[in-house]
C-alpha cells in the first residue's frame, strides 16, 4: 500500500513538473530567448503589448498626416494650422533622382521572359541577370532557426485549431477506448489506448528534442515561447492513457515508459537552462576581466 502511495506521488510530482517546470525555466531573467513572430514570450508586459496596439491602430492615421504635408493646398489637422504645415514642407529636403538608360530599362521591365513592356529585350549581361532572376529557384535547405520559427508561427496563426486537436480529440479517443473496455472489448481498448499513449510519448519527446536542439544549434531557449499548452495536453493524456492500460493489464509495462518519459522534458529543461545561464555568466566574466585589464 505505501509503495503504490509513494508511486502515485512520484508520478504527480514528475506529471506536475513536465508541464510547468519549462515555462517556469523560460522566465529567468537573462536567457537569450529566441524571437517568434505572433508568439509573445513568457512574462511578457500587458501594458507593452496594449501601447503596440494603439501604435498600430493610430499608424494609418499617422501616415494619412504625412502624406498631406506635401498637398499644395494643405488642409488644418489636429495639432498642425496651415503656416506650420507650411513651414514643414519648406524645411523639408527636396530630393531629386537621377537614373541612367541602364536603370530605367531595368525599372521597366516586367511581363513574361526578358521583354520590356516596349518590346525590346534588355541588351547584353542586363537580359541574362534578368533570365537568371525570374527563373531561379529559391533555396531548399531551411536552417534551423527558420524552421522553429515557421512552424511557431504557424502555431501562433491557428492557436483555436491546435488547441482543439490537443484537448479535443484526444479526449474523445480515450472516453471511446474507456467505453470499449466497458463493453470488455478489451483487445480494441488497449489498442486504441496504446495508440494515445504513443502520440502523448512522441510529443513530449519531440518538444524536449526541440528545446535541446534550438539551445544547442542557435544558443537560444525556446523554454520562453513555448506555450503551456503544448506541455500539459501530451502529459495529461499520457497519464490518463497509461492508467486505462493498467486497468485493462495488470501486467503492462507502462509504469518504467511513463517515467522516463515524463522525466525527459524536466531533464532537457534545466539542461537547457542551466547551460543558457551559464553561457551568460561566463560571458559576464570575460567582458569584466577585459574592462579591468583596459
Amino acid at each position: 500500500m505505501l509503495k503504490n502511495l509513494l508511486k502515485l506521488l512520484l508520478l504527480g510530482a514528475l506529471s506536475a513538473g513536465a508541464s510547468s517546470l519549462p515555462n517556469m525555466l523560460g522566465g529567468i531573467s537573462g536567457l537569450p530567448a529566441a524571437g517568434i513572430p505572433g508568439l509573445p514570450a513568457a512574462g511578457a508586459s500587458d501594458e507593452s503589448s496594449r501601447e503596440m496596439g494603439r501604435e498600430l491602430a493610430d499608424l494609418q492615421n499617422t501616415v494619412a498626416e504625412l502624406k498631406s504635408l506635401g498637398n499644395p493646398q494643405p488642409r488644418s489637422a489636429a495639432g498642425l494650422s496651415d503656416e506650420e504645415r507650411g513651414l514643414m514642407r519648406d524645411a523639408a529636403p527636396k530630393l531629386q533622382f537621377k537614373s541612367n538608360e541602364l536603370t530605367r530599362q531595368l525599372g521597366l521591365a516586367g511581363g513574361s521572359g526578358a521583354a520590356s513592356p516596349r518590346g525590346m529585350a534588355l541588351p547584353g549581361a542586363a537580359g541574362k541577370i534578368m533570365n537568371r532572376l525570374k527563373t531561379r529557384e529559391p533555396a531548399k535547405f531551411q536552417s534551423f532557426s527558420s524552421f522553429r520559427s515557421d512552424l511557431l508561427t504557424f502555431y501562433g496563426q491557428h492557436q483555436a485549431a491546435m488547441a482543439y486537436a490537443l484537448w479535443f480529440i484526444p479526449s474523445a479517443l480515450v472516453v471511446f477506448s474507456f467505453l470499449l473496455f466497458l463493453w470488455k472489448k478489451y483487445t480494441l481498448s488497449m489498442m486504441l489506448t496504446g495508440v494515445i499513449f504513443a502520440l502523448a510519448s512522441f510529443l513530449i519527446w519531440a518538444l524536449s528534442a526541440a528545446v535541446g536542439l534550438s539551445t544547442l544549434l542557435t544558443k537560444q531557449s525556446l523554454l520562453a515561447v513555448l506555450p503551456r499548452e503544448l506541455w500539459l495536453s501530451p502529459v495529461v493524456f499520457l497519464v490518463v492513457s497509461a492508467g486505462l492500460l493498467r486497468l485493462a493489464d495488470e501486467n503492462y509495462p507502462f509504469w518504467n515508459k511513463t517515467i522516463k518519459t515524463l522525466f525527459t522534458p524536466i531533464a532537457v529543461s534545466c539542461i537547457s537552462a542551466g547551460w543558457l545561464r551559464g553561457a551568460v555568466f561566463l560571458k559576464g566574466l570575460a567582458g569584466s576581466a577585459a574592462a579591468l585589464r583596459t
